[in-house]
């Protein structure tokens, strides 16, 4: 053992090696002096050019002595020995860890209850589980970390063998772990859409709610009267009565809102009153000029609201936040929103309130659903 301990240099411990001394140790202590030398290897890694590779390996070890001291904390007793004659000793000698309480000996080698526990749940992974988080992380460049082997081992068992495949494509644990959470709240949503839908036998309710209201302009009378011409409006207490947040929406939702700069104050209001949190929101420039009293308007803006915790979309699907596309008929909405909300969640049920027009994959309600 004391070959081990010496000052850090390259190769100084190998990691095959020290798997095989943290097999036959029986002891905290020579658990943790396998573990300073590793992290001796780490600190040498720092002020070497290309460290990289020591520093994986002294990770590595790190993690497996951390995990030697779980199997050999999991052995001991819990309580201290009982009190008598030549207590802490025995036969004139002083007794090892294998007689002294869990706690006192990983005390000995500075390791706290919390961390014992952590030790612990990682030496309940099975080898195979283990092997492929080490073996995942250094295929990415990463070192294999203690936190990391909590994380997996802290993982329902049907979820561990999906988490080790995706860090073997995402290459990074906490992406892992969001991604995963993710996973679970879109199947929740899906099923809770499911059964409402069976049980009302009606519309049913949709983690995903489009609207673009037709707002009324009680304030200016020539553009109310515009308005008006196109299709049939509604006065602000009546679109807030609308029982969104109890009919249509489920608990967890997200809410896409259209409203014009105007009725912007009044769009916070409707937000809240179905039920939801204004988020963010997205503009959509267009491509023609239009009227205005204050500012002659050239965009829209879709607000985004939530309501309990609907999963965030994945990085990759998270639109940009200003959209420049053509304008259409009056009021009508570009094609290219319903893409980005089928982008930004793929696997929900969608809904669109006040529908003007049909689409694949979209339930509708509205005056012309």
């Amino acid at each position: 053992m004391t070959a081990l301990v010496r000052d850090p240099g390259p190769g100084m411990l190998a990691v095959e090696r020290a798997r095989a001394l943290l097999a036959d140790a029986k002891r905290t202590d020579e658990v943790k002096k396998i573990r300073d030398v590793a992290v001796a290897m780490k600190a040498y890694a720092r002020t070497q050019t290309a460290g990289k590779e020591i520093a994986i390996d002294a990770g590595e070890i790190i993690l497996r002595a951390d995990a030697r001291l779980g199997e050999l904390a999991r052995d001991l007793p819990k309580a201290p020995p009982q009190a008598g004659p030549g207590r802490g000793r025995q036969n004139g000698v002083r007794r090892t860890d294998s007689v002294l309480s869990k706690t006192s000996a990983l005390a000995a080698v500075g390791v706290s209850k919390q961390r014992a526990a952590e030790f612990e749940q990682i030496a309940k992974l099975p080898a195979k589980q283990l092997e492929a988080y080490i073996a995942a992380e250094r295929k990415n460049g990463r070192a294999p970390s203690t936190a990391g082997a909590v994380a997996i081992a802290k993982m329902p068992e049907n979820v561990r063998g999906k988490a080790l495949a995706k860090l073997g494509d995402l290459g990074d644990l906490r992406k892992v772990v969001n991604e995963l959470r993710r996973d679970e709240r879109v199947k929740k949503l899906v099923e809770v859409s499911k059964t409402t839908t069976a049980i009302s036998g009606e519309l049913g309710r949709f983690p995903i709610v489009y609207a673009d209201p037709p707002w009324r302009y009680e304030h200016i009378e020539t553009e109310s009267r515009a308005v008006e011409n196109q299709y049939p409006t509604m006065a602000l207490d009546d679109i807030c009565a609308l029982r969104v947040g109890v009919k249509i929406a489920t608990d967890d939702a997200v809410l896409f809102l259209w409203a014009t700069s105007p009725k912007l104050a009044e769009a916070m209001r409707v937000v809240e009153a179905w039920g939801f949190v204004y988020r963010t929101s997205l503009v959509w420039v267009k491509d023609k000029i239009g009227m205005g009293y204050w500012a002659r308007q050239k965009h829209e803006l879709l607000l985004i609201a939530t309501r309990g915790a609907p999963p965030t979309p994945r990085p990759e699907d998270r639109p940009a936040s200003v959209v420049e596309a053509p304008r259409g008929r009056h009021s009508e909405k570009p094609l290219v929103f319903y893409e980005l909300i089928e982008r930004m969640y793929p696997e929900l049920g969608r809904v669109e309130l006040f529908a003007r027009a049909a689409r694949d994959g979209w339930a509708r309600w509205g005056n012309e659903a």
